[in-house]
């Protein structure tokens, strides 16, 4: 089972904003356009489809096991995306995350993907998944070493557990890309860090009985051969319940 701790979250409701900042806690991409608020909701700064994001740092050092939660407010048609970033990258010229992209308008069916940024291009990892969002439901993606998943309202959406280990490290963001700027609005966002507590109690477990009552005992392989199936690519969904 994940547990998700919230480190940092802005909802937003200040002076408008251009680009998005928060006294600084905001960075402006070195390789997309920012975002911007207008009346307490996160919009593109630019429309005609420009990729614009931004991660946020708030002066904290954050772990490598992290989340980003989006409260998604609007997200017009099939030419629009928004979702919560995490890893991101925030070196010149560098322009590496993970994101879960919903497009499609509310209130329906959209499509959820689950991609990675290398620098250059976007790939699809998973995806499209159909699910059903409307406006002030929340996005999350999350991270633990190489497992990624998103969530609905905390809920895991099904087929959306992946393995892979092309990001390590970064900070949580959010990304938009609309026809039209107001095409697409957060209206809050969140943060944190993930644990796998199966995990960590499998290792509290090895710590206290010792090597030499491992080896005696003869339970070295049922302690670990759980966390290599929690870690490893054959997940099933029992295991976040």
């Amino acid at each position: 089972m994940f547990v998700f701790t919230q480190i940092a979250s802005d909802n937003f409701i200040r002076a408008n904003e251009n680009p998005l900042s928060g006294g600084g806690k905001w960075l402006t991409s070195p390789t997309g356009q920012p975002l911007k608020i207008v009346s307490d909701l996160v919009e593109s700064n630019q429309g005609a489809d420009v990729f614009c994001f931004q991660p946020y740092s708030g002066g904290l050092t954050w772990p490598n096991d992290q989340y980003s939660e989006i409260t998604v407010t609007a997200c017009a048609n099939v030419n629009d995306f928004v979702g919560p970033l995490i890893r991101t990258s925030t070196s010149p010229g560098l322009r590496t995350f993970y994101v879960a992209t919903l497009q499609g308008g509310l209130g329906s069916s959209v499509s959820l993907f689950i991609q990675y940024g290398d620098g250059s291009n976007i790939h699809t990892l998973v995806g499209p998944l159909s699910v059903v969002l409307n406006s002030g439901d929340r996005l999350r993606l999350g991270a633990v070493g190489t497992t990624i998943s998103a969530y609905i309202n905390g809920t895991l959406v099904p087929g959306s557990i992946i393995s892979d280990s092309h990001i390590a490290s970064g900070l949580p963001g959010i990304v938009s890309l609309a026809d039209a700027v107001a095409n697409v609005q957060v209206g809050g966002w969140s943060g944190g860090s993930v644990i796998n507590v199966d995990s960590a109690t499998e290792a509290s477990e090895a710590d206290i009985m010792g090597a030499g009552d491992l080896a005696a005992t003869g339970n070295t392989t049922k302690i670990k051969s759980p966390r290599t199936t929690i870690l490893g690519t054959n997940l099933g969904t029992k295991i976040f319940g």
